[in-house]
């Protein structure tokens, strides 16, 4: 028993020393508890954090005694919002959200300082790079503020994908070593945004045209973006067409049925045009007012048309007077003696009415017709036409036009008149460049009075289509110089082979141009007139640029590029040169 008290009195005397020892003020577990136990006092409420900027809220939290501060962004704000980048959104101290000032925490206490910054946007451009034929084909470097980006190859389409905070971008496109020869487009980015460009180069300058930009930051509230799934409406019903127009903001969508369907074709419903405010032609990213006034035109049968009998009932009656054919002639022989250039007199400016077209006229300028139009009745004597499609003979180039025909006693006057004179695939194009919409009135321009003799005489319309179907032929012929499996011009080739005697002759694709009015006639014979050629082109020819390699006479393999024309009048292959 007092061996057991013995050793219970050694372990309280063990314990007491041991308290005693950690309660000296030298040990040094006292300078640890000393070390752990610095305190630092928050220098705001929570509340108060929020808005300030995040350098002085770190700074005033280092200041305060705290050792262990981070930093996290939100990326949430908007183009507009640049006020905003930086200000604090949230503090957290050990995680606690709802501390007040001057509240002691633990110098060492993780703290976390969430501020805002701009929402990083996406950038694809999508880059159209046109080949040239013959001169400045260089390589073209990419800039972005003044940052090279990376380098197209001439002729060779390329995507780039940036991602940058909102703002202000100059894109520079400039000539391989050369700064000074440049073209630049300016981003104004404020969202996600899909650009493509078309590029071309220049011996002074690069050309840089946007072909469509979409800016999703760029919408306003009273807005709409034209959506991409609406941009081809030829397989979508109307109704489905409708909704995602709506799905999109627009607010004024009208449907205008056509009823012209009598055997089931066209299928019910289907669309046949899609105008807002007017404008027929859509590209990816165009922004409208959600007021827009959307009008979508539809096919639909000729029994579901509650005034078609009314119509047929009119149309009748006018015909009776006024033939629709006669109208028809009427708008042919308007818009041919409109356009021609051949009836004038001597000083190019006033009109000769003895020079002016008939219907009957294919002799010389004429035009026939490829579509008819839309035919109503406008009054009792007066037809009215929508998107007639006439064919200017001798080019492929076409005339749409929407006007009114009335009939004054014998003659006729066509007015209210909107054309537009450009290639077929670009009749419905918006674009300047690719052909401008014109309004005529008669009392302007005197040839939209068209005298009765005429259209009184029939045309000769298998002679006219013959001149048709000539130009036509001319057309696949020219279609026809190149090689169709390895696209070499196959005439020139056999010239070649025949110089170089097949010393590892080895041809690339021709370049061919169609020589196919007197603009492009001058164009090609001023270049070769240029390179030292004696030969030049007719229109109807083609002018060819052949590149190929072959063995010289030291045996060494070259780059050589020859020059030729191809006669449409004898189909025979002229070899200019080789360089």
């Amino acid at each position: 028993m007092k061996k057991v008290l013995s050793i219970f009195m050694l372990i309280i005397i063990a314990l007491m020393f041991t308290a005693c020892d950690k309660q000296h003020p030298g040990s040094e577990d006292s300078l640890e508890i000393s070390t752990s136990s610095a305190e630092a006092l928050a220098p705001y409420n929570a509340a108060d954090c929020e808005g300030k900027t995040q350098v002085t809220v770190e700074s005033d939290f280092y200041a305060a005694g705290f050792t262990n501060i981070a930093t996290e962004t939100i990326e949430d704000l908007k183009y507009d919002e640049a006020d905003k980048v930086g200000s604090v959104a949230s503090v957290s101290i050990s995680g606690q959200t709802d501390f007040v000032q001057g509240q002691k925490f633990d110098n060492h206490a993780d703290v976390i300082i969430c501020y805002h910054v701009f929402k990083k946007c996406t950038v694809t451009m999508q880059i159209d790079f046109v080949q040239n034929l013959l001169f400045s084909k260089y390589d073209v470097v990419l800039n972005m503020n003044e940052v090279s980006q990376g380098i197209l190859k001439h002729g060779e389409d390329k995507e780039f994908t940036f991602t940058v905070d909102p703002g202000e971008y100059h894109f520079t496109f400039q000539k391989d070593g050369e700064s000074d020869i440049n073209g630049s487009t300016i981003l104004n980015v404020k969202g996600d945004t899909d650009i493509s460009l078309k590029i071309s180069c220049h011996n002074d300058k690069v050309d840089v045209e946007t072909i469509y930009l979409v800016d999703m930051g760029a919408i306003g509230e009273d807005e709409a973006l034209f959506p991409e799934n609406c941009i081809d409406f030829a397989d979508k019903n109307y109704e489905e067409y409708a909704e995602a127009l709506k799905n999109s903001g627009f607010t004024n969508v009208t449907l205008d049925p056509i009823y012209d369907i009598a055997l089931g074709a066209p299928d019910a419903g289907k669309i046949e045009k899609v105008t807002i405010d007017g404008i027929s032609e859509f590209h990816r990213g165009d922004i409208f007012k959600k007021s827009a006034a959307v009008l979508i035109r539809y096919h639909a049968k000729e029994e579901d048309d509650p005034i078609r009998q009314e119509q047929a009932a009119a149309e009748a009656a006018l015909e009776a007077v006024f033939p629709k054919e006669m109208a028809r002639r009427a708008v042919i022989v308007a818009m041919t003696n409109n356009q021609a250039t051949d009836v004038f007199q001597d000083d190019g400016n006033t009109y000769d009415f003895s020079k002016f077209h008939s219907y009957s006229d294919i002799e010389g300028y004429y035009m026939v017709l490829d579509t008819d139009g839309i035919w109503s009745v406008l009054d009792e004597n007066t037809w009215h036409v929508e998107d007639i499609i006439l064919r200017i003979a001798g080019y492929d180039t076409y005339l749409k036009a929407t006007c009114n025909v009335k009939m004054n006693e014998d003659d006729y006057v066509v007015f209210n008149v909107t054309r537009k004179i450009a290639s077929k695939e670009y009749l419905d194009s918006t674009d300047p460049n690719k052909g401008n919409t014109e309004h005529f009135e008669p009392e302007y321009d005197v040839a939209l009075n068209v005298d009765g003799e005429l259209v009184r005489e029939d045309r000769d319309s298998l002679a006219a289509q013959n001149k048709i179907d000539a130009e036509d032929e001319r057309q696949a012929w020219v279609s026809s110089q190149r090689s169709s499996w390895d696209g070499r011009h196959k005439e020139l080739c056999k010239l070649l082979e025949e110089v170089f005697n097949d010393r590892s002759f080895n041809p690339s694709v021709a370049d061919c141009v169609d020589v196919y009015d007197d603009s492009m006639q001058e164009s090609v014979n001023q270049m070769l007139a240029n390179a030292g050629f004696s030969e030049r082109v007719d229109v109807g020819d083609v002018f060819i640029i052949q590149e190929f390699t072959a063995k010289n006479y030291f045996n060494v393999t070259t780059n050589y590029t020859a020059y030729g024309i191809a006669r449409w009048s004898s189909k025979k292959v002229i070899l200019l040169g080789i360089e």
